[in-house]
């Protein structure tokens, strides 16, 4: 791709408001509690990992997740937690 297509590309991306699975499953995320729940800021910060449609977090049995979109808004749904 030339420099120009990259760009528009970028442009149309950054106005997206919903993440696929795929993305979901392939970049790095972080898990904190709230304060309220227990949550102590990077003594308890954890890398977590969403895969084949579960949320494998330290410490408790896989959770499985679904992207939903209600009302065309884009929620993720964390069951069993």
């Amino acid at each position: 791709k030339n420099w120009k297509a990259r760009f528009v590309w970028a442009e149309e991306d950054v106005r997206r408001t919903r993440i696929t699975w795929e993305e979901l499953e392939s970049l790095n995320w972080f898990f904190n509690f709230t304060p309220q729940a227990g949550g102590r800021r990077r003594e308890t910060l954890q890398k977590c990992q969403f895969s084949q449609g579960f949320l494998f977090l330290s410490q408790y049995l896989p959770m499985p997740y679904r992207l939903e979109v209600t009302e065309n808004v884009q929620y993720l749904r964390i069951y069993h937690f």
